[in-house]
């Protein structure tokens, strides 16, 4: 007679929100921590992953309105001066739609020289290699969950089929 069944356990709830926040990386590119806007994160005050050692600030990496890796240090001067009216910044400063707009347009111009975006068509197209196609062993065990839930639902749902 097999054994009872054993399924991995459920996952925390308030560790998995925390930890997909906006995410700070360290220099060799693991994530670290994560933060909720960038004006804490400009202060410190990020939440740091349990058993990471801190790197130090200089090493800190957010990802940039485009998906790329850049310095948390740019994006909070880039920050400071979109939102700055005067010559001198201060911290934190309120977001505005205006000035989002004006801080990329200065981050695309300061990357690539010209206001508008440069987008590569072939890499937008390129067919995934099967190196990069790897399985994360988090979305296995959501999968075995919600199919295991699904399969109770509908148990739960389902009549004999000759109510009257």
């Amino acid at each position: 007679m097999p054994g009872p069944i054993t399924l991995p356990p459920l996952p925390d709830l308030g560790v998995i929100l925390r930890q997909n926040r906006h995410g700070v990386y360290d220099a060799v590119g693991r994530k670290v921590g994560s933060y909720e806007t960038l004006d804490a994160a400009c202060q410190g005050q990020w939440l740091k992953f349990t058993g990471v050692a801190q790197p130090p600030a200089d090493q800190l990496y957010v990802n940039d309105f485009w998906g790329r890796r850049v310095p948390l240090a740019s994006r909070c001067v880039a920050a400071a001066k979109a939102t700055t009216k005067g010559p001198t910044i201060t911290q934190p400063q309120p977001v505005r739609p205006t000035s989002a707009a004006q801080a990329v347009i200065a981050a695309n111009t300061a990357a690539t020289g010209q206001a508008a975006p440069i987008i590569d068509l072939d890499a937008l197209t390129a067919l995934p290699t099967a190196d990069s196609l790897q399985v994360d062993p988090r979305l296995v065990n959501y999968a075995i969950w919600g199919g295991l839930g699904l399969v109770g639902l509908v148990l739960l749902t389902s009549g004999n089929g000759r109510r009257r």
